[in-house]
């Protein structure tokens, strides 16, 4: 395990250092959510100026995701833009560390697990799972999945497993259930169906004549279920009501949005079912034979089945976060059964986790798979080292005695202790002083406004030169001062 970690942290470094020099943190997600923790740090609340055609929003009517204060060590602690980056890595490993404890822990209660082929079959699936890798490698603060689950389902188990349930078990339920909620509203959702499932699957065990007489107070499902309910109801209706006044687009709604053209289209039928292989394999295979547990992570993958988001449907990037602590739960619970399989059976499954990986051109991921051959290759790189060479240069001219607003890809650049806004803000915030109020309303004391941009330095399609150009010209006219003028970056001053 401390090989693992060791040589998954140089890894997640490697990329780290790819995606800061490809210039692939960018306002949308890495930089709006590092803004959201480091406005948390700053007093101003969940200000978000990302997720919000005004700029004022709260980040959590987007997404009720208080976890985010977790960040806030990292993103204080740690030089320039790094710290949230080194959060999800923390996170990530932590995750792996708890479930290989619960692992070790199930498989120890039948004995010597050095004797178990279940274990070794989810312990090598555990560190080869490629669906953390791609939550782990994503960015996104939905990696707090991974250690907060299996915290919520160590003291299930626990408490599953005691005939007189303690209080001290109880409250550790509790409260690490309050952590596995606040990651995300929808975890409410997937809590729920677990829960609920669970519920009936106990009813049925105890024989009981109808739903109502299976209500009992100390019922662990019901409990769990009733509280996620309320928790989801609190966070998707109540609390975006009450910050907002208005209603937030549903759930529902945007699991079915629709797409641009330039974006991947969602695929049929055959694609989810081969999809749905791939996670009973990632998960050793043998977790669609542990019921009720195969039942809910079942039940789950149908809202990515019916999802028309092209990520969402196939479970890439950080989406894995919905599945993920139900198909490792049941990898656990796969542990307790009496039935252990041959070896031959054992390297079969491990061969087939190899070999569903194998497929995965992103795993591990290399930004650097192809050599630089073309004269064009080559140029793109050192424009790419000269932008970067002129942003560091640009950034010591920057005081912190004001706002930035920053081209969408080259936010990650600005210095750490200003806040920093979308460029598309400018024109709204920094030339109408009055604007310039945090989410609680109250005045934001800047002195200076500054403008980062690249415009030869854009995707078109995205964001076209256009905007950036129309941007400069506005500048001119309002007498801002170019303070920084590179072959491609240029910095501007608009004093007060």
């Amino acid at each position: 395990m401390i090989f693992y970690i060791a040589g998954f942290g140089f890894h997640f470094y490697g990329i780290s250092k790819e995606f800061s020099s490809e210039f692939l943190f960018q306002d949308s997600d890495y930089i709006g959510m590092d803004e959201v923790i480091r406005e948390i740090f700053r007093g101003n609340g969940f200000h978000s100026a990302y997720y919000s055609e005004s700029g004022k929003g709260s980040y959590l009517s987007h997404h009720f995701a208080p976890s985010l204060v977790f960040y806030i060590p990292f993103v204080s602690l740690f030089p320039d833009r790094w710290g949230y980056a080194i959060g999800c890595y923390t996170y990530t490993v932590l995750g792996i560390v708890g479930w290989g404890f619960l692992l070790l822990g199930e498989s120890e209660k039948k004995g010597n697990p050095h004797k178990q082929t279940v274990f070794w079959i989810l312990w090598i699936a555990l560190l080869n799972q490629l669906y953390i890798y791609r939550l782990g490698t994503s960015y996104h603060f939905e990696v707090l999945v991974l250690p907060f689950s299996s915290l919520f389902f160590y003291f299930y188990i626990s408490l599953k497993d005691e005939k007189e349930r303690s209080l001290r078990k109880w409250f550790g339920l509790l409260f690490s259930l309050g952590l596995f909620l606040s990651v995300k509203e929808d975890i409410a959702v997937y809590v729920g169906i677990f829960s609920f499932v669970s519920w009936l699957y106990e009813i049925y065990l105890t024989k009981k004549n109808s739903l109502y007489k299976g209500i009992r107070f100390r019922s662990l499902p019901f409990v769990i279920l009733i509280l996620s309910v309320s928790y989801f109801i609190y966070s998707f209706l109540i609390f975006p009501y009450w910050i907002e006044g208005s209603s937030t687009p549903s759930w529902t709604n945007e699991l079915s949005r629709d797409y641009a053209a330039y974006y991947k289209k969602v695929e049929g039928l055959n694609k989810s079912f081969r999809i749905f292989l791939e996670i009973a394999i990632s998960g050793g295979l043998g977790i669609i034979t542990v019921l009720p547990e195969a039942i809910v992570w079942m039940l789950i993958y149908i809202t990515h089945i019916i999802s028309s988001r092209p990520w969402h449907h196939e479970v890439y990037s950080y989406y894995s976060y919905t599945l993920l602590p139900f198909v490792l739960f049941s990898g656990v619970l796969w542990i307790g059964k009496k039935k252990e399989i041959p070896y031959w059976g054992m390297f079969l499954i491990l061969g087939l986790i190899f070999y569903k990986n194998s497929l995965d051109g992103n795993y591990p991921m290399n930004l650097n798979k192809q050599n630089i051959k073309t004269e064009a290759e080559i140029q793109r790189r050192e424009i790419k080292n000269k932008i970067g060479k002129e942003l560091e240069e640009a950034k010591n001219m920057i005081r912190n005695d004001g706002i930035v607003y920053s081209q969408y890809n080259l936010s990650f650049y600005a210095p750490k202790d200003i806040p920093v806004r979308p460029v598309r803000l400018f024109e709204t915030e920094c030339l109408l002083k009055s604007d310039l109020d945090d989410s609680a309303g109250k005045s934001v004391s800047v002195s200076f406004c500054y403008v980062m941009m690249a415009p030869g330095f854009t995707d078109e399609a995205f964001h076209p030169k256009q905007e950036f150009l129309e941007t400069e010209i506005l500048l001119r006219e309002k007498k801002a001062k170019s303070i920084y003028q590179g072959s491609f970056v240029e910095l501007w001053k608009l004093s007060f």
